[in-house]
């Protein structure tokens, strides 16, 4: 789910249980399935489900597109698509270990 959308949910969940503390954390999917089944969340927003913890109900939300961002210079600038094993050959930015992206 892309983090932009996420402000404008919280705020109409508050405004319609303004009793409800709420805090917002942003974690890698690993730990935060981890504290979903320790009961430290009472829910998680995640790409994927845990399937190493039983008992979890899974509700799709969302579809998201992940984007490839490279120079106007590279030689995958201006295609529509591009394949995934064409990634495993090439050094990219990747985000952190846990993230379900």
């Amino acid at each position: 789910m892309t983090i932009t959308r996420l402000p404008s949910l919280l705020a109409l969940f508050h405004s319609t249980h303004s009793h409800i503390r709420l805090t917002c954390q942003v974690i890698g999917q690993t730990q935060a399935l981890q504290q979903l089944c320790e009961g430290e969340l009472h829910f998680t927003l995640t790409s994927l489900p845990d399937p190493s913890c039983p008992g979890l109900e899974v509700q799709p939300y969302l579809t998201d597109e992940i984007e490839l961002i490279v120079p106007t210079n590279h030689p995958w600038a201006f295609r529509e698509e591009n394949e995934v094993s064409e990634l495993f050959d090439t050094q990219f930015i990747v985000r952190e270990p846990g993230s379900g992206t």
